[in-house]
């Protein structure tokens, strides 16, 4: 487990998580309201979560208010979710008052429809919803999930349109 939440962790700590991580794994991971980290430290140390051995695979991510936190990580993770040997287990993804543009929601989205067990998805404050184009497409995958029991969408931007779609 590894459990920084609040913490004002810097880059540096999260590279020494990092090495644990890719030596033991971990099942829960929980960095949330560490505004300090970069994008850049925190896509790396999601990539390393990717090799942790697989008898600790992740089931728990929370990222919320990681402020600084964007395309990179956001990528890496919808990556990881598209992937069914990547984290099977996981059943809570918190990435709510990560500013993201809607290039990352749509993949975020597709991944998180396929994902056998996540049973729980955050995106708050995110700013879902921006592009009324696109927003459509990613609720009907996110509906189209088997496995999603909660999905908070709050402080989203929806259009009465959306409000009709759905």
């Amino acid at each position: 487990q590894v459990d920084g939440k609040n913490l004002s962790l810097t880059d540096l700590h999260l590279a020494a998580f990092q090495s644990v991580v890719q030596d033991s794994g971990a099942e829960t991971v929980d960095l949330q309201g560490n505004l300090n980290l970069t994008d850049v430290a925190l896509s790396k140390f999601v990539e390393a979560l990717l090799e942790q051995p697989e008898e600790n695979s992740l089931q728990a991510l929370n990222l919320k208010r990681c402020a600084h936190a964007g395309q990179k990580t956001v990528s890496v993770i919808a990556r990881a979710l598209s992937d069914p040997t990547h984290w099977p287990s996981l059943w809570l993804l918190d990435l709510s008052g990560i500013q993201m543009k809607m290039q990352n929601h749509l993949p975020l989205c597709a991944a998180v429809g396929s994902h056998p067990n996540l049973h729980t998805l955050r995106l708050a404050d995110t700013g879902f919803g921006q592009m009324a184009c696109s927003v459509e497409q990613c609720m009907d995958e996110l509906m189209g999930s088997k496995s999603l029991r909660v999905l908070d969408l709050s402080w989203s931007c929806f259009n009465a349109d959306m409000y009709v779609h759905l």
